[in-house]
């Protein structure tokens, strides 16, 4: 997910949410793990310099934002789909939006900072999803944003789930202009086919989110935060959760 309003869907900016989507088939489950934006890495391009990992996208997209998380990280990633602030709320809406529950805590930031929200179980639609996704202060930090972020993807899997061939059809159709993917329409057509013939949807959804606090401490340099990665750590951790086991 691109810091980006804009549809113009080409445009590179820095890489605000990163989630790994793994599809294993073996074990019938999906991992969802995010990785948190705010770690210590050396970028070689641009400037040449440490900075924060996701600026890696906003110097050369997500192919780049890719090789970093598979440096750092070393687990290969086969493809990409990227949303922006101004795409992803289009999709919840085509969605019919979302059901979340809002804590209290969550609502009364919402309706001090963006826009008016009562807690409880609610039918968001895409602009507030996407304030919602993008809470942070007060209420938990990165480590709580991001279960929100999957907490997200998860009730749209759960979503379309319901949705027989024809209406994924329908569904891919009409969000492509919203998302910038490595895949050519053709191959998403199969996926999805592939997803409906083999019940992908029914498979066990774990999620997890690196690093954690086993593997990185709070780092300030010149003013600015960072995670401090213990990196192999890291990249053990989430090998274990993608293939259950590790060359670490």
């Amino acid at each position: 997910g691109m810091d980006l309003d804009t549809a113009d869907m080409d445009k590179n900016s820095r890489a605000d949410a990163m989630v790994i989507f793994s599809l294993n088939h073996n074990t019938r489950q999906i991992t969802l793990a995010s990785i948190l934006r705010d770690q210590y890495s050396f970028i070689p391009y641009g400037k040449g310099q440490y900075e924060k990992l996701h600026h890696a996208c906003s110097h050369a997209g997500p192919a780049y934002q890719i090789e970093m998380l598979e440096k750092y990280y070393k687990v290969k990633i086969d493809n990409y789909a990227v949303v922006n602030f101004y795409s992803l709320p289009k999709i919840i809406d085509t969605m019919g939006g979302v059901e979340i529950e809002v804590t209290k805590a969550e609502a009364k930031y919402m309706n001090e900072n963006w826009t008016p929200m009562t807690s409880g179980k609610r039918k968001l639609n895409g602009k507030e999803a996407l304030i919602y996704m993008r809470i942070r202060h007060e209420t938990g930090g990165d480590e709580a944003r991001v279960d929100r972020q999957q907490k997200v993807i998860k009730q749209l899997i759960a979503e379309i789930k319901t949705y027989n061939k024809t209406k994924i059809l329908s569904l891919i159709n009409n969000i492509s202009p919203y998302i910038r993917t490595g895949y050519t329409s053709n191959q998403i057509v199969s996926l999805a086919t592939d997803a409906l013939v083999n019940g992908w949807m029914n498979y066990e959804i774990k999620q997890i989110s690196l690093p954690d606090s086993e593997c990185s401490a709070n780092y300030t340099v010149d003013k600015i935060w960072y995670w401090k990665v213990d990196f192999p750590v890291a990249a053990k951790k989430l090998q274990t959760a993608l293939y259950g086991k590790s060359n670490i």
